[in-house]
């Protein structure tokens, strides 16, 4: 393994330079801009709720079953006409 014994300029000017953070004008926004759509988002999954949401529940529940059902059928008779 080498020693580098001679300093880059370079890599001394990219050490020293400031790290980069958000001003707080900037910071306040951004959250509060994420804040709103946050809210927005939630506002349109509530209209969901109630009686129209509880029936697309329940009938995408009763697909489900159905379509399990018709699968446990076919597999059962696969099963058969293996044996």
């Amino acid at each position: 393994m080498t020693r580098i014994t001679s300093r880059d300029p370079v890599l001394d000017r990219v050490a020293a330079l400031p790290s980069v953070s958000p001003a707080d004008p900037t910071r306040a926004r951004v959250r509060a801009r994420c804040h709103d759509i946050l809210i927005a988002r939630h506002e349109r999954q509530t209209h969901r709720s109630g009686l129209a949401g509880m029936l697309v529940d329940g009938v995408l529940g009763f697909m489900s079953f159905l379509y399990l059902a018709g699968a446990m059928v076919q597999a059962v008779r696969l099963i058969a006409a293996i044996r």
